[in-house]
């Protein structure tokens, strides 16, 4: 990432045929003094001149890197009408291969549901679903729309998942007790999107 001093003075001599667009940008004047007295330091300091323009576009760039993880979750969440929607998590072994037969096939069956975990599911309150990996990974790294659930005849239940969505970052157990991750565990989407350690859901 592009974000010191030096990067302004390689960047302020632009070459010939750069495609550019100017727009004019307002900012309150202690912002604009504050802005002023830190090139006059650069000048001091380095002994070449940086202008305002190439300051701020800097400025800019140094912000969008920065914001890079924001926009991810954004990306991730542009369907989704509310943070407040439920998330259901359930656990899965690795050497099972469960992860692979079921969920990448878009389906988890056989698990017990309370009667008002399912009144959740099918109100849409509870409208998501993730899945807990065991050793050696040890996180939830991606989550699926609820599509329905249906009952099987031994009472358990079966659910029909959307397409699987990648977390911007993995939720990681960190050292904790695997027992905190409770089969059925409910958390928000938000902390599911912005997390990433299990014992901050």
């Amino acid at each position: 990432m592009e974000n010191n001093i030096e990067t302004l003075f390689n960047r302020k001599n632009k070459k010939e045929g750069t495609n550019e667009k100017t727009f004019i940008v307002n900012m309150n004047e202690s912002l604009f003094n504050k802005m002023d007295e830190t090139l006059r330091t650069i000048k001091e300091v380095k002994g070449e001149f940086c202008s305002r323009s190439t300051f701020v576009e800097q400025a800019v760039d140094c912000y969008l890197n920065n914001i890079e993880n924001e926009l991810q979750i954004l990306q991730c969440t542009k369907t989704i009408t509310s943070y407040s929607d439920q998330v259901i998590v359930f656990t899965c072994s690795e050497k099972a291969n469960t992860y692979n037969t079921m969920f990448q096939n878009r389906f988890w069956s056989c698990v017990s549901l309370g009667k008002e975990v399912v009144n959740a599911i099918q109100s849409g309150h509870i409208k998501y679903f993730a899945l807990y990996r065991g050793k050696p990974r040890q996180y939830i790294d991606s989550y699926a729309e609820i599509i329905n659930i249906n009952k099987l005849p031994n009472g358990k239940y079966e659910f029909k998942l959307g397409e699987i969505q990648p977390l911007p970052n993995p939720v990681s157990l960190n050292g904790i007790e695997p027992s905190s991750i409770m089969k059925g565990r409910k958390i928000s989407l938000e902390k599911l999107l912005t997390s990433t350690e299990i014992d901050t859901l």
